[in-house]
């Protein structure tokens, strides 16, 4: 019989996702009574809103990231999540350098449930021995358009997102920071098919270049039970287009009772790879980049391969498709 989750995590699901379509559509709601309504309420909010982050911008709340964390934590959404890491599974701890730390976060799925409940949300990640003195916390690196969107990019912010452009980038990795990447992207999102393990990464290689010219360890994420998170929708050419072009996604996809909630009957299960450590090359070349690149993937498929049968609902036989 199927699990329901409480009525306390099916609402706290219910906001988040709620609030990220809320303020993507702002914009267009505003314009739109602007235009056929001739109210201006909503636009001058806006206007407000922005003027005040341009001045005042959103940092990282420690104690709001606790709070959260610690309420999520306490109720699950899902049928089982849980964070491991390679070679210490018996001990239920994570063990990671304090500094020049990357973990690589696959696959990004609709929603990147993994990456959320057993990422950004998780209370062993989000504990402050796991990182060096000078960066007290993880950034969560997503596209920059989430950080342009009202109050939903407060609310990231807070709990320590950030932005994955370049100049950002290479910021983190001057200090020296641990951070996390969803190296697959919108690509990755949009190869999503319900029940399919399957990843976009040959074409995504920046992130290999500056971990290389600052001397980063990787670590390969795994996240199994993401492909069973969404049912989505198959099309091509328009949207796939235009989402790429404006660097957000445009994905069509259904979850539990045809809502915008993702199914909660899945086992959630993300594994922490061994780590890959690079060499420090000031100016890599192409053939630096795709050897280390090669080596990445390769990993990752190999993890994939020690723990599908246990975690992933799959066979022996089942590939990981690397696209």
């Amino acid at each position: 019989m199927a699990r329901y989750p409480p009525p306390v995590a099916i609402l706290i699901m219910f906001t988040f996702c709620s609030l990220f379509f809320v303020s993507v559509f702002l914009w267009p709601a505003s314009i739109f009574l602007c235009l056929f309504q001739s109210n201006y309420t909503l636009f001058l909010i806006l206007i407000i809103y922005y003027s005040y982050r341009a001045i005042f911008p959103a940092e990282y709340w420690p104690e709001f990231h606790q709070i959260v964390s610690k309420i999520i934590s306490s109720y699950d959404y899902c049928e089982e999540k849980l964070l491991i890491q390679e070679g210490y599974e018996e001990a239920n701890k994570i063990v990671l350098p304090p500094s020049k730390t990357l973990l690589c976060w696959h696959p990004h799925g609709i929603l990147c449930l993994g990456w959320g409940l057993n990422g950004i949300f998780n209370p062993k990640l989000i504990n402050c021995n796991n990182v060096s003195s000078k960066n007290n916390h993880w950034r969560w690196l997503g596209i920059d358009p989430m950080f342009r969107l009202p109050f939903y990019s407060d609310f990231i912010k807070w709990c320590g997102a950030d932005r994955c452009s370049k100049h950002y980038f290479e910021s983190y990795m001057k200090d020296e920071e641990n951070f996390c990447l969803l190296p697959g992207g919108i690509d990755e999102q949009e190869l999503f098919q319900y029940g399919k393990h399957q990843i976009a990464i040959n074409s995504h290689m920046g992130f290999i270049k500056y971990a290389l010219k600052y001397g980063y360890t990787l670590y390969p994420v795994y996240s199994f039970g993401e492909e069973y998170t969404y049912h989505a929708f198959n099309y091509k050419c328009a949207l796939n287009l235009t989402s790429k072009k404006y660097s957000f996604p445009l994905v069509l996809a259904s979850g539990w009772f045809k809502t915008h909630l993702p199914i909660p009957y899945v086992k959630l299960i993300s594994v922490i790879g061994k780590p890959l450590n690079l060499p420090q090359i000031n100016e890599p070349t192409y053939k630096d980049i795709q050897y280390w690149h090669s080596a990445y993937v390769k990993e990752l498929v190999q993890l994939f391969d020690k723990y599908k049968v246990k975690y992933g609902n799959c066979s022996a036989k089942d590939q990981l498709i690397v696209s």
